[in-house]
Parts: structure tokens; sequence; C-alpha cells
């Protein structure tokens, strides 16, 4: 490349990476739009940013008193699960009232707009009924000899006309098919004019009301629709899991601060830009030139993980994740170290700056790809067999071993190509020595 185009191409990159650098740590206004930075764009968990927490305190009316804590502990969490919060914390809470044997519950999590909600989804009473009949509001008890469905899931959103419609997909075993069925068809023999309505309910609260035909149940599946996604998912869940067997109380919500205090989110920021600023300046004093390239590298490398926090549905950072994030970023470096010790063996073998460069990144690819595979193996295995926030964790990680084997392999040799025509002297400028072996 010659040394013009270079310098054209290094000053190209150099400007996109500041106009990026500018985006993930500058809020700006422009006009009536008030931009967020990319960073401050990042959902954080309620370990880090504080969030709320609701007790939930056994009902005077309950029907058991010989409650099974660890198994309601399990199941609220498993439902947390499902609708999508990684991070929180269920505590049972043992009543301190003289001769009360009872636990409360203490549920702790990220704040949402659907947390409240979600919660009471999460923590209802009874049974999951079915009612059928041509009146608007069914009364008829149905479907209630044997279980009638055999799965119920959300299964994501399409836009008609200015809404976007969420989905339930309801599945029916054999029996429910068939009961479901049958009644619609003797309603319709019955009066040809007349609708037939499938009311579903868990306790007293009603998850669908709405006339229904043989047509709609396609495969045995009947499509339920809501206009929020949040209570698509809260209907499959309750459909699917049905109630607790106890019945609960649930407080108003209360306000918590991050487990690790209030300033946990500020000091994370701190040790992580800590952390990287050290790890550029050991570059770029033990390796001088290589160094600098070193440094684009890395940097790039949190720029783009940073990016794909936002990018990526579903990430809310805990404090897991930015250890996983860290873990990455060791990765990186350990590339980046592994290439020099590589380059600079081939130019004490005597071959030339360009040859060493070239020949020293081929032998570093090979190790270098064997611990990015071992990593991403091992984020791979967390995020398939954990939950909560060691899902965070394997995510951040596995993200980041991605993006880290692109800044090493890819990134160190688009630098080092810009860079090298513009060096006069490119054996002292990437101190590379003879006498090295």
């Amino acid at each position: 490349m010659k040394k013009g185009k270079a310098i054209t191409l290094l000053s190209v990159v150099s400007v996109l990476m500041a106009v990026l650098l500018a985006m993930t740590f500058v809020r700006f206004s422009y006009g009536i739009y008030d931009y967020n930075s990319i960073l401050g764009a990042v959902k954080l968990d309620y370990d880090i940013e504080g969030g709320t927490a609701y007790t939930l305190t056994l009902a005077e009316d309950n029907e058991e008193n010989d409650v099974d804590i660890e198994n309601i502990l399990k199941t609220l969490s498993d439902r947390l699960d499902a609708l999508g919060y990684k991070g929180y914390s269920v505590t049972a809470l043992k009543e301190v009232e003289e001769g009360v044997d009872d636990y409360s519950i203490r549920i702790a999590t990220r704040s949402t707009d659907s947390l409240a909600s979600d919660i009471a989804a999460i923590s209802a009473y009874g049974e999951v009924k079915f009612y059928g009949g041509t009146s608007s509001d069914p009364t008829e008890e149905i479907m209630d000899e044997e279980p009638a469905v055999k799965d119920s899931r959300y299964i994501g959103s399409y836009v008609e006309g200015e809404n976007t419609i969420y989905q339930v997909s309801l599945v029916f075993t054999d029996y429910g098919y068939k009961t479901l069925t049958d009644a619609i068809n003797a309603a319709t023999e019955a009066d040809s004019s007349s609708q037939y309505y499938l009311k579903i309910t868990i306790g007293e609260t009603t998850l669908l009301n709405a006339a229904i035909t043989t047509s709609s149940i396609v495969d045995k599946t009947v499509y339920i629709t809501s206009q929020s996604e949040a209570n698509a998912k809260q209907i499959a869940l309750q459909i699917r899991t049905g109630g607790l067997a106890y019945k609960y109380d649930v407080s108003d919500a209360q306000t918590i601060t991050p487990v690790f205090g209030e300033n946990t989110a500020t000091l994370l920021f701190i040790a992580v830009v800590a952390f990287a600023l050290v790890a550029i300046a050991a570059f770029l004093i033990l390796y001088k030139g290589y160094g600098v390239v070193a440094a684009l590298s890395f940097i790039l490398f949190f720029l783009i993980e940073i990016a794909m926090l936002v990018a990526v549905p579903g990430i809310v950072l805990s404090v897991p994740g930015v250890i996983g994030i860290v873990f990455a970023a060791i990765i990186c470096i350990d590339g980046l170290i592994i290439t020099i010790a590589r380059i600079k063996e081939e130019f004490a073998g005597g071959k030339t700056v360009k040859a060493a460069i070239r020949n020293g990144s081929k032998r570093a690819f090979r190790p270098i790809l064997n611990t990015n595979v071992i990593a991403l193996a091992i984020a791979l295995l967390l995020f398939a067999f954990t939950g909560g926030t060691l899902n965070c964790f394997a995510i951040t990680l596995g993200i980041g071993v991605v993006v880290s084997f692109i800044s090493t392999v890819l990134f160190t040799r688009m630098f080092i190509s810009l860079i090298l025509p513009v060096c006069r002297n490119s054996e002292k400028f990437f101190n590379l020595k003879r006498s090295e072996a």
C-alpha cells in the first residue's frame, strides 16, 4: 500500500473511531431531539442500578397451612426466568411473631414497566379453568375432567396496520381439542347464527374471553392475541403453569438500592476504565509501535462490546456480566501478546519486517483460535445449563470472545497494514531486534 493511501485510510479509520468513542460515552442534544450515549442505553440489572422489591405474605384465608416453601421459591424463580428476568432474588423470610411458623417471601429485581403485573401473574392463586357457551360471558365449565392444555407459549409479534399484535400459541391435548370442538359444533347445530365463546380464568382473573370457531383451531392450536408483550407473556405463563397452591397477599412496591451500594454502577465503570487504561499504557510502554496497534485494537474491542450490549435484544447487564466482559478483555490481551511474540520470533530468525509480521500473525492464529474456542464453549455451556445472573456472564463472555477474536486477528492486521507504509524505520518502530529469540 502506498504511503498517501495509507495515511488517508488511517485518517478515515481514526475519525470513525473518534465518532464511535463519542457516541459510546457522550450524551448530546440536536434540536428537539435528545440522544443518549450507547453506554447510557445499556440496561442495568438490580445488583448494579437498584430495583424494586415485593413481599408475598401468606393470606389468612389460605385453604392449606402446611406450606412447601422450597417448592414455592423454585416455582417463583422458574416463572421469573420465563418472563425474562435474569437478575433477581427470591428469599423466604421467617415470621418473627411468636407461635407463627409461616414464611413470607421477598422478591427483589430490576424495575420494569410490567413488574407489578408480572409479580401478580407469578404469584396468582387458583386453577386454570375453561368456560364455554353462546353467551359473551360464558359460565358453563368445560374441559374439567382431564388436562386440556398441552402447552402455552409466547411466540412473538406482528404488525397490523399501525398496531403491534403479540401472540400466544395455546396447544390443546387430544381430550381438550375433542371436547372444545364438540361443544362448538353442538352450539352451531342448535343455532347456526350464534357464536361460541371460550373463557379462560385463573382464580378471579380472566385470561381470555373471545369468540371461537372450529376453523380458528389449527393443528389443535388456538392463537391468542394481546396489545401488550408483557400481557401476552403473562397469559402464556399462567395457562401453562397454573396458579400457586397457596394464596399470597402482595405488598406495595418498595425501592431497593443496589446489592453492593448506591455507587455500584459508577465504581464498576471506573474499575473497568482503569483496567482498560492500564492495559493500553502497558502496550504502549512495552511494545512501542506494536503497542499502538494493540491499543487501537483493544479500544475497538471495548467499543464494539458495549455496542453489542445495546444491539443484542434482552441483555441486562449485571455484576457477573461485567466480570464476563473483563474475562473477554483478558483473552483479547492474551491474543495480542501472542501475536507480537510470534512476530518477534520470526524477525529474530532472519525474516524482514513484512515477512515477520505476515508469518508471525499466521503462527499466532491457531493458539488464539484455540483459546477463543475453549472460552466460547464454556460460555455456551453456562448459557445452556445455568440461569439467573450467570446467564449474563455467559452472554457477555460469549459476545466478548467473538469480538476479541475479530480484534486480535482482523483489526490488528488492518492497523499494521495502515501504519507500516507510514513508518520510515519500521524495524525500530515495532521494536524488533535480531538478537531476540
